[in-house]
């Protein structure tokens, strides 16, 4: 019975076509790094959500009102903000997410349509942004 005889070799000796092991090793975790910077961002200005609502269509005057990701208010149209230089904070931001979620906002359909509702109502929608998904839901009629 031959014994099997086992030799232990520094991985800097293992050489194919001469790269060694230990090449190998390094440019796998200098690669690993850089996928990882890569993957993470920088900062994270987008973590929040955003938000959007308002009134389009119909022969009345469209608005929006937009909360940005950083919690500052702007509106377009008719509509003026009270408090113009308020900002939301991140936790009211996560706040309105959170209960976007519980309503089930994500689930309702891209447009509501109530029966017997005229071509010249006005729709309303709201809109939620968040990292990973956009979602708009606009309800036309009364």
């Amino acid at each position: 019975m031959n014994p099997i005889r086992l030799r232990v070799v520094r991985s800097s000796r293992i050489r194919h076509r001469g790269v060694s092991l230990d090449d190998v090793k390094i440019a796998l975790g200098i690669g690993a790094l850089a996928l990882g910077l890569v993957l993470v961002p920088a900062a994270t200005p987008t973590a929040n959500p955003s938000f959007a609502f308002g009134r389009v269509g119909g022969n009345i005057l469209p608005y929006t009102v937009r909360i940005s990701s950083q919690g500052t208010l702007s509106t377009t149209g008719p509509v003026h903000l009270r408090n113009p230089e308020r900002k939301l904070t991140s936790a009211a931001l996560s706040r309105l997410l959170g209960r976007a979620q519980k309503e089930r906002f994500f689930a309702l359909p891209a447009r509501i349509g109530c029966p017997g509702a005229l071509p010249d109502f006005a729709s309303m929608y709201v809109t939620v942004t968040t990292t990973a998904r956009t979602k708009r839901a606009l309800a036309h009629g009364e």
